[in-house]
Formats: C-alpha cells, sequence, structure tokens
C-alpha cells in the first residue's frame, strides 16, 4: 500500500504543542484504542521510561539528536496575508520546499512502518519508534500554526498574553492550552490538570453534541482514503488533516490577531480561541486512536 521511506531533512522552523496539549491528544486518544490496540502499545512500550502518554513529547526531545527530523513537525502553505478572494486556508502538499521534508510525508512514512499489515514488518526498535513519531506528529497537524506559512508560523510575530511577552506560535502551542486547562481542572498539580482536562474532551466526543456531532467526520478519511495518493504520490490522509488546520489559520488565528497585534492575548483573543484548542486537540486524539486501530487491528501475531 504505501511507498516506505527514509526521510533526511533539514531545519525546522517551528517547535510543537507543549506538553500538555501532546499529553492531552494521547490521553483522549486511550479513551477510544480498541483492546488490540491496547495490547500492542503496552508491548511496545513495556521496557520504555515512559508510558504512552509521556512517549508523546518524545519527537521533541530528539529533534537535536536526530536533526534530520526537525522538518516533519510542520508543513508550509503558501498564502502569506489574510485574505477575502478565496485563496488563503487552500492548503496543498504541492506548495512544500521537497515533498519528503514535512509532516505530510513524516505522518505518511511512519504510518507505513508502523502497520502490521506489512508482509515483512519491521524489527521491534523501529516498530517502537514509528508509533513514538505518530503519537508526536498526528498531534502536531492539528496546530493551525504547523500548516502556515506567513511569519514561520507566528513565530516572529511578537505579542503579549497575560502581560507577558512571547510570539503568536508559542501563544498557540502552550499558553492557551495552559489557561484553557487550569479553566476545566480544579486540582493542584500540572499532571492532574491534563488528566483531568483529557478526560474533558473525551467526554465531550462521547456526548455527540454541538461541533463534536460530527466527530465521525475526522476520522472519515482513514477509513474510507486509507490506500488513497494523489498524482504526486503523497497520502490524501493526512493532506485533509492539514487543509483542515490550515483553514483556522485563516478564520480564527491571524483574523482576530491583525484586528489588534497589540492586543494582550489572554483576554478576547484567548476567549475565541479556546474552543478551537479544544476541537483540535479533540480532532487529534480521535484521529490518533482511530488510525492505530486500524494499524495495529493485525498485530495479534505479536502479542
Amino acid at each position: 500500500m504505501f511507498k516506505l521511506v527514509t526521510l533526511f531533512v533539514l531545519c525546522a522552523l517551528t517547535s510543537a504543542w507543549g506538553w500538555q496539549g501532546h499529553d492531552s491528544v494521547v490521553l483522549v486518544a486511550k479513551e477510544f484504542f480498541d483492546p488490540m490496540t491496547i495490547k500492542y502499545t503496552d508491548l511496545l512500550l513495556k521496557d520504555s521510561k515512559y508510558d504512552i502518554v509521556k512517549s508523546s513529547t518524545w519527537a521533541d526531545v530528539v529533534k537535536n539528536a536526530l536533526p534530520w527530523s526537525k522538518p516533519s513537525h510542520y508543513a508550509n502553505s503558501d498564502e502569506k496575508h489574510v485574505d477575502n478572494n478565496g485563496t488563503c486556508g487552500k492548503f496543498s502538499d504541492e506548495n512544500q520546499t521537497d515533498p519528503l521534508f514535512n509532516i505530510i510525508a513524516a505522518i505518511t512514512n511512519y504510518t507505513e512502518r508502523a502497520d502490521c499489515h506489512r508482509r515483512q514488518p519491521l524489527d521491534f526498535t523501529q516498530r517502537l519508534e514509528a508509533l513514538k513519531f505518530l503519537l508526536h506528529y498526528v498531534g502536531d497537524i492539528t496546530q493551525p500554526l504547523h500548516v502556515c506559512g506567513r511569519n514561520k508560523g507566528g513565530n516572529d510575530d511578537k505579542v503579549t498574553f497575560g502581560n507577558k511577552k512571547t510570539n503568536l506560535h508559542a501563544v498557540w502551542d502552550s499558553n492557551i492550552i495552559e489557561k484553557r486547562i487550569s479553566e476545566i481542572s480544579q486540582n493542584t498539580t500540572n499532571e492532574q490538570h491534563v488528566r483531568d482536562y483529557g478526560k474533558y474532551l473525551a467526554k465531550q466526543l462521547r456526548g455527540r453534541q454541538g461541533v463534536y456531532a460530527d466527530a465521525d467526520s475526522w476520522v472519515s478519511s482513514i477509513r474510507t482514503k486509507f490506500n488513497k495518493f494523489n498524482s504526486r504520490k503523497s497520502w490524501v490522509v493526512p493532506i485533509e488533516w492539514a487543509q483542515d488546520s490550515n483553514g483556522i489559520d485563516c478564520t480564527v488565528v491571524w483574523p482576530s490577531y491583525l484586528e489588534d497585534p497589540t492586543q494582550d492575548l489572554s483576554l478576547k483573543y484567548y476567549e475565541d480561541a479556546k474552543y478551537i484548542i479544544d476541537l483540535q486537540i479533540a480532532k487529534a486524539g480521535y484521529r490518533l486512536a482511530t488510525l492505530l486501530n486500524k494499524l495495529y487491528y493485525a498485530c495479534r501475531r505479536f502479542v
């Protein structure tokens, strides 16, 4: 089905969701794991220092040791400005500097490497590595500024959040979600804060109310387009995810910021963005669970 690719890539321009975001993605995903996915991920991680939740940030930890992996955390988009002529938010894999060196290619690659349907599965170490990369990259691709060509994904836009100086990318990586988690959880420890948030989002998903009523559409491409590639041999599933995230750049991330770049983003901007953060973390968790359930269904021979 997939063509196996080894990625050797250049330098990255962006970072990732903060640890709270990545942990939350996996916490949501765990709520929707099939029994075989639970057994197989437990087997892969049995000798690891960290459990599956804490393994979600491994791909960030190893970026310096594995510098070729850095560009795999994001994809470029060719729009530079928010506009009203219908071009903003039209992400295409055709816009990438190199078709192999971006998050689309990375998710494609590690999906292939993780798949238990392979006739000749990779060795244990490589399958574990594939899992840890997927735990992270499926989260990254739902962060809108990881699919953005403007100002290095907002890294160059200096902003204020809660009277502290930062940049727009960091606001979406960490500041908004940290504040949002503190609203949801009344616990006193950071770890329990995040676990409460994961449970909150999983509950919203199960309830299927409001924006969560469309949850099945978030994962439909995994079920219906798993073996579909475009004319450039790019896997259409992560492309659709990237298009979804890039659309938020054009409707929320940039317009609300550009109304007043000097505003404190912890106020009105935060109130507009916090529900988008909830939605994106929920999407990432549900997509991750659905993807791993599909990949690991055939893993009985290893358990």
